[in-house]
């Protein structure tokens, strides 16, 4: 599973990466044996520069130590302002398949950076997606083109929000900032891969880019020793640190899991790495370690465990299925023998209460509105009525539907339909927009889950079948689980745009087995 949550910068990297399966450990040398960091008293502070209108630079992205990718950014002026370009190329290594994006951001600002219009485009093996914005006053309109389909939305903004490419210049030009040690600065952030969100109104009133200032050192690029500032930027709790010029040019960035971004020359960036061995394994490097075994865990009803060193704090841990005592948690899979099923579609008088409206809404990914989706969820549903029939059928249908294959893409309803494969985030995406395309409450869920001694980031389904406990079902259409095994720990429910918060505990969570049924 994955989100790809594309900033182009390692916290947000591995925000993507992590909910397709990943953990990695960063070593600090890394970082260190490229240049040696030296920490400066608060009161050498580096004098401002100004940087040229018209720049361009390049950067070479590591995992491990090996190159999986290189990006590069630029601005050139333009009548009334400037235009941003940010273009990034990966290529990863996924349980032995090679698999490459390309991304793309172009944006346009009026000579005061304010932003006037972008243009976002990913694409890869499997998919292509196309996201335009601009702002017209107060208004954002959005267009999201993805499978052939053309969505659009416009959305109220207090301020005109900073996209990545931009977002250095943005903050280092600003008359009003002064930098200083142990101060924390906020900007309004864009990142157009969160159009997935369906409460995109709210989400880009919450979407803050906090920058804090942790000091100033110097570092050696080349044989130059430069003052820097060492910056903390997190977006979504999701943190990296970065060395940044005075004057907006970032030297280095690394987040906790492994991910390096280095500035290079165009040539140095661009040549792929041919002499440090093969590519690793993403999905094995950031497996969650566990302390004890599981001997069927396809067959676990009930488990016990405790859950180490990640803070836990934000998560939807407890509920459902789950409870939660400190660091245990325990997981109790559903008895679907003392559930009471309704007739579907549902309606506030089944029971539930208004609240599960919310998981039935049409998305910009989940576009109900779309003839095909409900064509295909009668078929899926096998035609009947009864909840717990029916979403047990369209569990059945997406897993002998989809091909297991590892995507690189923002998984789409439509385009799942059209490709017929992929992993466990379009299984899951697929299976609840079939669910709710027929009047079933239906919602995405990120976690965890037991496999080859391991626990691996994964994502889920959650269904509404009716009363019995709270009504809830968890599905694993991969597995082909309904409900699904009890080694499934659930941390977050929700959309694309809440997942990317499980990467805040990448390479620190731990799981110690303590009961299994």
């Amino acid at each position: 599973m994955k989100i790809l949550q594309w900033i182009r910068r390692p916290a947000n990297l591995v925000g993507f990466l992590i909910v397709c399966g990943f953990l990695a450990l960063l070593v600090y040398l890394l970082l260190s044996s490229r240049g040696e960091v030296l920490r400066l008293s608060p009161r050498d502070v580096p004098s401002a520069g100004t940087r040229s209108p018209e720049w361009e630079e390049w950067y070479g992205i590591y995992f491990q130590g090996k190159k999986i990718g290189y990006a590069s950014e630029s601005r050139k002026p333009i009548p009334d302002g400037y235009r941003y370009h940010d273009a990034t190329r990966l290529w990863l290594n996924v349980s032995g398949k090679e698999v490459q994006a390309v991304s793309t951001i172009e944006a346009l600002t009026n000579r005061e950076l304010v932003l006037q219009s972008f243009a976002f485009e990913l694409e890869s093996e499997q998919s292509k997606i196309s996201v335009d914005g601009t702002l017209k006053g107060s208004r954002l309109v959005l267009g999201v083109d993805v499978a052939g389909e053309r969505t659009e939305q416009e959305i109220e903004v207090k301020e005109p929000p900073v996209l990545g490419p931009m977002m250095r210049d943005h903050f280092f030009s600003d008359p009003d900032v002064e930098l200083e040690v142990g101060k924390s600065y906020s900007i309004p952030f864009l990142d157009p891969s969160f159009l997935a969100s369906g409460e995109l109104q709210q989400f880009l009133q919450n979407a803050e880019l906090q920058i804090e200032v942790l000091g100033i050192e110097e570092l050696k690029v080349g044989e130059e020793m430069v003052s820097l500032y060492r910056l903390k930027e997190s977006f979504k709790e999701i943190e990296a640190i970065s060395w940044v010029t005075p004057d907006g040019r970032m030297v280095k960035e690394f987040s906790p899991a492994g991910f390096v971004i280095i500035r290079e020359t165009r040539e140095q960036a661009q040549e792929e790495d041919t002499k440090s061995g093969p590519l690793p394994d993403i999905i094995t490097a950031l497996a969650v370690p566990a302390h004890g075994t599981i001997r069927n865990p396809r067959e676990t009803d009930y488990l016990k465990a405790h859950l180490q060193d990640a803070v836990l704090d934000g998560f939807d841990i407890a509920g459902h299925r789950q409870t939660l005592r400190g660091r245990e948690v325990e997981v109790r899979k559903e008895n679907l023998e003392e559930m009471t099923s309704y007739v579907i579609p549902w309606s506030p008088a089944v029971s539930g209460g208004d609240e599960l409206k919310e998981y039935l809404k049409s998305t910009l990914f989940i576009p109900l509105e779309k003839g095909i989706l409900a064509e295909k969820a009668v078929d899926a549903s096998g035609g009947h009525d009864d909840s717990l029939k029916a979403a047990r059928s369209i569990m059945s249908w997406v897993y002998s539907f989809l091909e297991k294959e590892p995507t690189f893409s923002i998984p789409n309803a439509l385009q799942i339909l059209e490709e017929q494969k992929g992993d466990c985030n379009e299984h899951a995406l697929l299976f609840t927009a079939l669910a709710r395309a027929v009047g079933l409450p239906a919602r995405t869920v990120a976690g965890v889950v037991y496999m080859e001694d391991r626990f691996f980031y994964h994502a889920w389904a959650e269904v509404y079948v009716g009363s019995g406990e709270d009504g809830w079902v968890s599905v694993d259409p991969t597995f082909g689980q309904f409900p699904a095994d009890a080694t499934h720990i659930r941390f977050l429910s929700g959309g694309l745009d809440r997942q990317l918060e499980i990467a805040r505990f990448v390479n620190f969570l731990k799981v110690e087995i303590l009961e299994t049924e």
